[in-house]
C-alpha cells in the first residue's frame, strides 16, 4: 500500500461500521500505530473516507482493492 492511493470496497462487508464504504472511494493516508503500555505494537491502516478519518485493522485489506486509474 502506498500513501495517496485510492481504494474501494471489492466485496460486501456486512459490518455495522463499514456500510459507508459501499459505493465510496477512500484515500490511504498511512499507518496508525498504537504502542500499548504492555509493549504490544498494533499497526492499523488510516483512510480518508467521505471527509472523515477512518481507521481499520489489517484484516480489512481482503475487502478493499486499489483503484487502477489507468482504466
Amino acid at each position: 500500500m502506498k500513501v495517496g492511493e485510492l481504494y474501494k470496497l471489492k466485496i460486501q462487508y456486512h459490518n455495522k461500521g463499514y456500510t459507508d464504504w459501499e459505493n465510496a472511494v477512500a484515500l490511504y493516508v498511512g499507518e496508525s500505530i498504537i504502542n500499548r503500555t504492555d509493549g504490544v505494537r498494533i499497526v492499523n491502516l488510516a483512510f480518508l473516507l467521505n471527509d472523515e478519518h477512518r481507521i481499520t485493522d489489517q484484516s480489512f485489506l481482503r475487502c478493499i482493492e486499489v483503484i487502477n486509474e489507468s482504466r
